[in-house]
């Protein structure tokens, strides 16, 4: 039986002017998958040449050759390495990610990992995650197919054979994602409009956010330590 996970609250750091724009008009960005495989080094963050994996493999002692009928040998011996595999087609589909505040960030102290102020300095608290999920499922009605869920952190030491959209190594694990998967099949970014969302959100300074946190007594919302 799939367990059941309450979520409290979205989180979408970014500049300012884009966390106008998604507040104010609800604009809705998407990316590809293979447009975060190939971000520059300096963007740890958010590259992630694993993204859209669907295996992570040992692969040790390898020997490499020309693909040709001779198969000749390259004269270069790989002794340890990670195997990845990508679908082509999943990489062209587009991917939109949130900071998702869950029931166990209710321990009374900050959770969110400094890390994440790199994507931005400004940030939005989305509060009623179920009308934004509702207004997002709404506007993406004409895609080819739409779905979300949380993402799933695996092991990298560790081999994997199904891996899916919704997995990422655990390096990432500080950044609790949770994100939408739209198959619209494109080489080029996607944009669309959800609605303002002013009722259900609160604009914040991103550099506040690691210090943050939810009352466990009260349980009334986030505040931040003083």
């Amino acid at each position: 039986m799939e367990q059941k996970v309450s979520i409290l609250g979205f989180l979408k750091i970014g500049k300012e002017e884009h966390i106008d724009l998604l507040q104010k008009h609800g604009v809705i960005y998407c990316n590809t998958v293979d447009f975060f495989r190939r971000l520059e080094e300096k963007e740890k963050g958010r590259k992630d040449t694993r993204e859209g994996a669907t295996s992570s493999l040992k692969a040790h002692n390898l020997t490499l050759f020309f693909d040709n009928e001779r198969k000749r040998e390259i004269p270069i011996k790989i002794t340890r390495a990670r195997l990845h595999t990508h679908d082509p087609q999943e990489l062209k589909t587009h991917l939109y990610c949130l900071y998702v505040v869950r029931e166990e960030h209710v321990t009374g102290r900050p959770f969110i990992d400094a890390r994440n102020v790199e994507f931005g300095d400004k940030a939005i608290l989305i509060t009623d995650t179920q009308q934004f999920l509702d207004r997002f499922k709404n506007a993406t009605a004409d895609f080819v197919q739409y779905s979300n869920d949380f993402v799933r952190y695996y092991n990298e030491e560790e081999d994997h054979q199904a891996l899916t959209i919704y997995n990422k190594p655990d390096f990432f694990q500080y950044q609790s994602e949770f994100r939408f998967h739209i198959k619209n099949k494109s080489d080029h970014p996607i944009q669309f409009k959800i609605g303002s969302i002013e009722d259900i959100s609160i604009k914040l300074n991103a550099e506040i956010l690691p210090k943050l946190f939810i009352d466990d007594q009260v349980h009334n919302g986030l505040q931040e330590t003083l």
